[in-house]
């Protein structure tokens, strides 16, 4: 299944690279930005090892197909640590995402943006305890939704953003770890240029 899943990311990541080459030779071209946010895992099996929060960072790319839709790629990167109970514990998430938006305009120069899509997230787990140490990773199908308000003057932009992501369970360990999800909400500012 996963292995189908990424066969078929990979098509459509094809796809969407032709058309940000097609979107480049428009006026309306291409999107770039950089974003940092607040992130929040849900799940409660992470929450307890007390690595449900922390500063995630990303680039994105978005090209326009149709007049008011955008379609693009977004990858990320979180790395929270902690220990607790004398275990040391740090997880390396990172999100490959690909979304389509909405963008309209609301009042002069700010526009707001409603959006999706479907997204193949690698995580990675790292227990240390004792002179023990135990290592958990997988890939992870997801899928997202996010709103953003997005200011622009000339070709730049800044603007905030709210994303809800769900995954499918990484399998648990050794001992006791169970099963656990890495579906997540973040919110945060972005900042970008037009071309």
């Amino acid at each position: 299944m996963k292995k189908n899943f990424l066969f078929a990311l990979v098509i459509v990541l094809l796809s969407c690279s032709t058309a940000f080459c097609a979107g480049e030779k428009t006026a309306s071209g291409l999107g770039l930005a950089l974003k940092a946010d607040y992130m929040t895992f849900t799940d409660g099996f992470i929450e307890s090892n007390d690595l449900d929060k922390s500063i995630y960072v990303a680039a994105e790319g978005y090209a326009r197909v149709a007049p008011e839709i955008l379609l693009g790629l977004e990858v990320g990167l979180t790395n929270p640590s902690s220990t607790v109970s004398n275990h040391r514990t740090e997880i390396t998430y990172v999100p490959i995402e690909l979304n389509a938006k909405y963008v309209g305009e609301f009042l002069p120069s700010w526009n707001f943006a409603i959006g999706g899509g479907l997204s193949y997230n690698y995580a990675k787990e790292t227990v240390v305890s004792g002179g023990n140490a135990y290592s958990n990773d997988d890939w992870l199908v997801g899928g997202q939704v996010f709103a953003e308000l997005l200011y622009a003057s000339g070709n730049y932009f800044v603007g905030f953003n709210y994303k809800r992501q769900f995954t499918d369970n990484i399998e648990g360990g050794a001992g006791a770890v169970p099963a656990h999800r890495y579906s997540n909400w973040r919110l945060g500012g972005l900042a970008g240029v037009l071309f």
